[in-house]
């Protein structure tokens, strides 16, 4: 059986690679992106089963990123995951 692949969109290169390193030791096969440009080549690249977007990533936030996956058609499920302790 194939692992699930997960697209990883986080800024903080830290926590990216900590929830990564988590993810990979449950089995999953997981795609780093640092900002949105990062997750689109990603996304042209390969073939994604989730995504995990960051609501604040440089250049365009999750939630604009993820309209601009469903304007385009791409129908992958997501979760929004964040550090934000309130709403901006």
């Amino acid at each position: 059986m194939s692992k699930a692949t997960l697209l990883l969109l986080e800024d903080d290169i830290q926590l990216s690679d900590t929830v990564k390193q988590f993810l990979e030791y449950s089995n999953y096969m997981v795609y780093p992106a640092y900002d949105a440009s990062e997750a689109k080549d990603i996304l042209y690249e390969k073939s994604i089963d989730l995504m995990l977007l960051d609501v604040k990533v440089p250049h365009q936030n999750g939630f604009e990123f993820l309209q601009e996956r469903r304007d385009l058609g791409d129908s992958t499920p997501a979760i929004f995951i964040t550090s934000l302790n309130s709403a901006d």
